[in-house]
């Protein structure tokens, strides 16, 4: 009875480790141009970074995005927006809820 036990635990240890993801999987690249496209506006970096990104409508005016909305839309509501260097203006990505990563 006592090794049937161990071997449920063992088995269970395994199931439980062997379900942990070992990496990130990215759903897909933010399109940024063609978020601001979509709504007749021109695509614009005011700076060089992540949060640089914006909208410019006709009249020169700076909008920003909702980013979340994108990825939600795009490839459904488990996925949300984030970045993967705050350095780089075009590490934004779509990632699934679950493999939400720290932003440093």
């Amino acid at each position: 009875m006592k090794k049937l036990l161990i071997g449920v635990v063992v088995v269970a240890l395994l199931t439980v480790f062997l379900s942990i993801p070992t990496h990130t999987a990215q759903a897909g690249n933010l399109d940024l141009n063609a978020i601001c496209q979509s709504q007749g506006m021109t695509l614009v970096l005011l700076f060089n970074n992540v949060f640089g990104w914006a909208c410019r409508d006709t009249s020169g005016t700076d909008h920003g995005m909702d980013l979340e909305s994108y990825c939600q839309s795009r490839y459904g509501s488990q996925f949300h927006a984030t970045y993967l260097n705050p350095d780089k203006p075009n590490s934004w990505g779509c990632f699934p809820i679950q493999s939400k990563m720290p932003i440093k």
